[in-house]
């Protein structure tokens, strides 16, 4: 069966134009589009649709009110905004309910790269409650303390945007949502940017003011005592951050690079903090059959929810449009051979940082998360790399 795309605008020009440009797709996807947000829903409650791509400044039902019926009603579709400039207002309003933000005009073949690398993604994800699950969630929990820093640091009267940044990019949820922010065409940065710091720089303070006190972009976790700790997650995740920046900064390389395989390395298993936020008594169940059985994680995870935490976070990361370069590390940490790329890159980094942390820890050799893949760092002749790194690591 052909995907199905449903395109929302009040003016019958602007979707004429997208019939037509659109055209070579009619063979791969099945286009349909509608001229307001109530003849949205009625088509929507009779056929499924994959993506739902809205105007924003609609009369009698505008895009922002579309998104959020949409959301609760069939929250597997995957919810972009198309919007004008002149509409940045009421865009905002929209910064928890889209996945994507896209500006009018917009390039055929941008339009078409992004809905073709949405549909991609949705592939990888074998579970269809899992794909609603994700396509459905409005935001990552926080470390409860540093989201008390941050909104303490933006009530002050002399708060400052670098302090700001340098909070957020000690968080895992935060991170991910200032860049996938940052990286949309809404915020017209017009260049791909992976570090959270420079993020909050571009955004500038009244943005994250408002996106954290206002919107409530962000928000705390509480439920670590229930399931995990999250400070284990975040302590682990960071030294594989900064370790994966070491190693690519022994490679020589730029420092977009750099930033890349920290983010990486940051959020790889973001995927974990998602499993436990949404499904708190299943994820236990995994985690005491890791702690009573010697059950791998991974395992563990596949025979609950048919995917395990790198899948869903790619997915994630994927549709709220992050980097592929970020996106790559965070997908395939645990399986290299399948990222795109065969040399150095942010994957292989991040993908030798978490074996050697692991390692470190007293990992066992009969879990998946601490094996290095050998094929992969052979063919990409990074084998040598990655035993001298574990040298100097400590072991």
């Amino acid at each position: 069966m052909n995907n199905r795309l449903l395109f929302v605008d009040d003016e019958p020009h602007v979707l004429d134009g997208l019939r037509r440009s659109l055209r070579s797709k009619r063979k791969d996807w099945d286009l349909q589009f509608v001229t307001s947000g109530e003849e949205a829903l009625k088509l929507m409650g009779k056929q499924h649709f994959d993506i739902l791509i809205s105007d924003v400044k609609m009369p009698n039902m505008n895009g922002v009110e579309l998104l959020r019926e949409v959301s609760k009603r069939h929250p597997e579709t995957v919810r972009i905004i198309l919007t004008g400039y002149a509409e940045q207002d009421l865009a905002m309003e929209a910064v928890k309910i889209a996945h994507q933000y896209l500006t009018k005009p917009c390039e055929t073949d941008h339009l078409i790269g992004i809905i073709t690398r949405i549909l991609n993604l949705r592939k990888l994800m074998k579970n269809e409650a899992l794909t609603s699950l994700v396509s459905g969630m409005r935001t990552i929990p926080s470390l409860p303390q540093i989201y008390k820093e941050l909104i303490e640091e933006l009530d002050r009267e002399n708060s400052s945007i670098k302090r700001v940044g340098e909070i957020i990019s000690k968080d895992l949820g935060m991170s991910a949502q200032i860049l996938h922010l940052v990286n949309s065409p809404f915020f017209s940065t017009y260049r791909t940017v992976s570090s959270p710091m420079q993020a909050a720089s571009l955004l500038g303070l009244n943005t994250v003011r408002n996106l954290a006190l206002s919107i409530h972009l962000f928000k705390s976790y509480e439920n670590q005592s229930q399931v995990f700790h999250y400070g284990s997650l975040w302590s682990h995740s960071m030294c594989v951050a900064e370790l994966a920046k070491k190693i690519t900064v022994g490679s020589e390389c730029c420092k977009e690079t750099e930033d890349q395989a920290f983010v990486g390395g940051m959020l790889h298993d973001i995927g974990k903090l998602i499993l436990a936020t949404e499904f708190p008594e299943l994820y236990r169940e995994a985690l005491e059959d890791v702690e009573k059985n010697h059950v791998d994680l991974l395992d563990a995870e596949l025979k609950r929810f048919r995917v395990g935490h790198q899948e869903i976070a790619g997915y994630m990361m994927g549709i709220w449009g992050l980097p592929d370069e970020i996106i790559e590390p965070i997908a395939f940490h645990h399986t290299p051979m399948m990222g795109y790329h065969t040399g150095f890159s942010p994957l292989a980094a991040v993908h030798m940082a978490n074996t050697i942390v692991d390692i470190k820890r007293g990992g066992s050799i009969t879990n998946l998360e601490s094996q290095p893949d050998m094929l992969f760092l052979k063919t990409a002749g990074l084998e040598k790399k990655y035993k001298e790194w574990l040298e100097a690591e400590g072991q």
